[in-house]
């Protein structure tokens, strides 16, 4: 049935990378990562984020997991689970854009917009690049959940504390909240050639979309 609810689910969360660290710093906030997930356990988890540890410059969108998150189980994971009913069109929206941003290989993660925090205060919008709560702002005002009165760059991940506050379910650490955990192998493995080629096209395709 079109109209029977159905939800999704925002995290954000204190990730434990130096990464994650500089994010917070600049930012002076307390959660610097967000993601959508089509699964109350959190086993259908998608964000724009680096694709291996050790690359940080070959961010896109990918299925993320606990064991991300919590450095595979060797570090805590502080989160907010907020749960948001939606319509089955909306959820099928929502699947829809994943399944295209995840299948068109020009999209790329927004390092700009992080980088240039300090000058631009995050607000710095780049052609098919998002960052984590770019993404997240783009589907929720894609699928009418959310209307954003700035552009999606403008956002922290600690503003869904208010923007979703009515719909939050869970604080604290992500192993307390799911038990679903499964090795994530591939993104611990040690940094490749290819890895270094990625980053440098990464950065190359970065600047040459300013122009565009």
């Amino acid at each position: 049935m079109e109209n029977e609810e159905k939800y999704i689910y925002v995290v954000i969360s204190t990730t434990q990378t130096k990464f994650g660290g500089v994010i917070r710093k600049l930012g002076n906030i307390k959660y610097n990562h967000t993601a959508i997930a089509l699964d109350r356990d959190l086993t259908r988890m998608y964000s724009f984020a680096r694709r291996k540890h050790c690359a940080v410059l070959t961010g896109q969108l990918v299925k993320e997991s606990v064991a991300r998150y919590t450095l595979n189980k060797t570090e805590k994971a502080s989160v907010v689970v907020f749960r948001l009913p939606v319509t089955q069109k909306q959820y099928d929206r929502v699947v829809e854009i994943i399944d295209n941003i995840y299948n068109d290989g020009a999209y790329i993660y927004n390092l700009l917009s992080v980088l240039l925090y300090p000058v631009t205060r995050g607000c710095f919008s780049v052609y098919k690049a998002f960052t984590c709560i770019e993404f997240v702002m783009y589907v929720l005002n894609n699928i009418g959940f959310l209307e954003c009165d700035k552009p999606y760059c403008g956002y922290k991940p600690d503003d869904m504390l208010n923007i979703l506050s009515d719909y939050k379910i869970f604080e604290g650490e992500i192993t307390d909240y799911t038990a679903a955990y499964v090795p994530d192998e591939n993104y611990f493995l040690p940094l490749s050639m290819s890895d270094v080629i990625e980053s440098t096209l990464t950065v190359i395709r970065l600047f040459v979309r300013l122009a565009i």
